[in-house]
């Protein structure tokens, strides 16, 4: 057996073999051994007391326990395994330790300094919402993300696919989220100098802003080259573009507070009120469009997002004098078409209780108390 393996770990019976010879005089078999068994010097000749008959499993009395991979004994023993998935962590004093679950299926505790390179401890940090907000383990479509979309993936005839620009511009997008929200997070939490002037708060919107239009325009450029490209696929970049605006300015709008030196940016509120009003509208174009009902939950959290930012805008009073006179009918107006695409993409599914119809219901709920005047709104 290989070295360094723990000798109760190792399975009693390894693989069947086939039979070649057998010497009954002395209870003497000899099996068909693979060539790495021969080359760790293994005879092939055994004892009956070292072999167990073969009993193929029965799959209709017990299913699914038929045997995928046998243990491997011919693997080098310097060739490193590869982590699948970081499931946990826990502190020990000033050190931590991670529980890494392999490729093989064995699970194992591992210091930081063995993780902190690996691709895995990035998804694991994103998912707890610990270390850097964004996380995005840079590789080479990170790197070549501009040119990505032409470099590497063309069509059957030559043609670059709008999926493949989307995959691209998706690259870019985070990368313009992960700064300005690096940035906010920064000054919220102390850690760089806060904004003291609202200029300097104004100053980063505006930048930020600018890049995501700059992004819409450059990538809605590279979709009009693709001769396969559609509404849907406009669309589609146009909704996150918005989200990742909404959610951007949210950080300008104070919400929270109700002190004077801590009023709504109204670049913040405009912004804002018109990302997220552009999400919901466009997601009764996903459903003439018919894809509504195969968006992923995503989507469905996202205008949930707008839904929730555009009401809060509503009974926020250092907001409501910055919304035009109509902004009240309007908000409930669009969420409810929102909702009413939802409950057709429900119905389309043939399902009342799967997640369109469900989101339906949840977004009429946030509209179901009427305001009593245009300018006041009152939110369950």
């Amino acid at each position: 057996m290989p070295k360094g393996r723990a000798r109760k770990l190792i399975p009693k019976y390894i693989r069947p073999y086939a039979i070649t010879a057998c010497f009954p005089d002395t209870s003497n078999y000899v099996l068909d051994l693979p060539p790495e068994l021969k080359a760790r010097r293994v005879h092939p000749r055994f004892h009956v007391s070292l072999l167990q008959r073969h009993e193929p499993n029965n799959d209709t009395v017990f299913p699914s326990r038929e045997a995928l991979s046998y243990y491997d004994v011919g693997t080098d023993d310097t060739i490193e395994w590869m982590v699948d998935e970081i499931i946990g962590h826990e502190w020990n004093r000033a050190t931590s330790r991670f529980h890494v679950r392999w490729t093989l299926g064995d699970h194992t505790w591992e210091p930081y300094e063995h993780c902190r390179d690996l691709a895995a401890i990035d998804d694991y940090c994103r998912l707890m919402g610990t270390g850097k907000q964004w996380m995005l383990h840079e590789d080479e479509l990170v790197r070549h993300s501009r040119t990505w979309h032409e470099d590497g993936c063309v069509g059957a005839r030559g043609e670059v696919r709008p999926e493949d620009v989307i995959v691209a511009a998706f690259v870019q997008l985070r990368l313009i989220g992960s700064k300005a929200t690096d940035v906010f997070y920064s000054r919220s939490s102390g850690s760089s100098p806060p904004y003291s002037p609202d200029v300097s708060m104004e100053r980063d919107l505006h930048d930020f802003n600018s890049a995501l239009d700059e992004w819409f325009e450059t990538w809605q450029d590279q979709l009009r080259q693709c001769s396969q490209a559609g509404g849907f696929h406009s669309a589609f970049i146009q909704f996150f573009q918005s989200h990742v605006r909404l959610f951007l300015n949210s950080f300008g709008l104070n919400l929270s507070s109700t002190e004077s030196r801590s009023a709504s940016n109204p670049e913040a509120v405009r912004q804002c009120y018109n990302s997220a009003c552009a999400n919901l509208q466009i997601i009764s174009d996903f459903d003439k469009l018919h894809v509504l009902q195969y968006c992923q939950e995503s989507i469905t959290v996202m205008t949930a997002y707008a839904a929730i930012v555009l009401l809060k805008l509503l009974r926020a009073p250092n907001v409501m004098s910055q919304l035009n006179e109509g902004a009240v009918e309007q908000i409930h107006r669009i969420i409810n078409n929102a909702a009413d695409a939802y409950q057709h993409a429900g119905h389309v599914t043939g399902s009342e209780i799967d997640s369109a119809a469900y989101h339906s219901r949840f977004l009429r709920h946030r509209t179901a108390c009427r305001p009593c005047s245009p300018r006041v709104c009152f939110i369950p």
